[in-house]
C-alpha cells in the first residue's frame, strides 16, 4: 500500500510539471461538480432578481435637453437686456430651423426647432409664429440661409412676421459629441437677449438626422 501511494504521488507531480491538468473528480457532494452546479444556480438566481433597465427613447432624450435649454434662454432675459433691445416685453417669437455649420437645414435641425416651438407653447412663454409662415416670409425675401442675417434683414423679417424676437440655432459636429448653440435675438435691433447651448450624444441616429436634408 505504501509503494502504491508513493507511486501515485510521483505520477501526480510528473503530470503537474508536464502541464497536464488532472481529471476533474466526478459530481458528488463536496466535490467540484457540486461547486459548479451551485455557481450556475446562483447566476440564474441573480439574473432573475436583477433590476430591469429602463431604456430612454431618443424622443424623451431630445425633449429633456430642449426643455432645459428653453428655460435657460427665457429666464436669462432681464429687464436691462429688454431695454437695450428697445422694448419692455416679448409677446410673439419666430423659431427658425436650426442650421448645420455649413448653413443647411438638416432633419435634425427641423426636429429640434419644432421641439423648441412646442416647449415655448406648452410653457406659455410666448406666442409662436407658425413654421409655414416663417418659410413663406423667408422665400419672399429670398433668404436661403439664416446663418448670416444682418440687423436690417432681421428687422424686416420681424415686421413681416409680426415677431418681437427670433430663436436661431446652430448644430456643430465636434467629433466626440454634437453641440447645439441657440441664440434669442431681438428683431428690432439685433440685440442678443440670451444664449445657451447643450451637447447631445453622437449616436448613429443623430448623425443620420444631421446628414439628411
Amino acid at each position: 500500500m505504501k509503494k502504491t501511494y508513493q507511486n501515485s504521488q510521483k505520477s501526480e507531480v510528473r503530470s503537474q510539471w508536464s502541464g497536464v491538468i488532472p481529471p476533474v473528480p466526478p459530481f458528488k457532494k463536496g466535490g467540484w461538480g457540486g461547486f459548479f452546479l451551485s455557481f450556475i444556480f446562483c447566476l440564474f438566481l441573480t439574473a432573475g432578481c436583477a433590476k430591469q433597465v429602463i431604456i430612454v427613447t431618443d424622443a424623451r432624450y431630445y425633449e429633456g435637453k430642449i426643455k432645459a435649454l428653453t428655460d435657460q434662454l427665457v429666464k436669462s432675459v432681464t429687464k436691462e437686456k429688454l431695454a437695450v433691445a428697445g422694448t419692455d416685453k416679448i409677446n410673439r417669437v419666430a423659431v427658425m430651423d436650426f442650421i448645420n455649420f455649413n448653413g443647411k437645414v438638416s432633419t435634425l435641425g427641423k426636429y429640434l426647432s419644432s421641439k423648441l416651438s412646442e416647449t415655448i407653447i406648452e410653457k406659455n412663454y410666448f406666442k409662436v409664429v407658425q413654421r409655414g409662415e416663417v418659410l413663406e416670409v423667408l422665400k419672399v425675401n429670398n433668404i436661403v440661409s439664416t446663418g448670416g442675417l444682418n440687423n436690417e434683414t432681421m428687422k424686416r423679417l420681424g415686421e413681416g412676421l409680426n415677431a418681437d424676437a427670433f430663436f436661431f440655432g446652430e448644430i456643430i459636429d465636434l467629433g466626440t459629441n454634437i453641440d447645439i448653440n441657440v441664440k434669442f435675438i431681438s428683431s428690432k435691433n439685433g440685440e442678443i437677449l440670451s444664449a445657451a447651448s447643450f451637447n447631445i450624444d453622437r449616436t448613429r441616429s443623430a448623425i443620420n438626422l444631421m446628414e439628411t436634408f
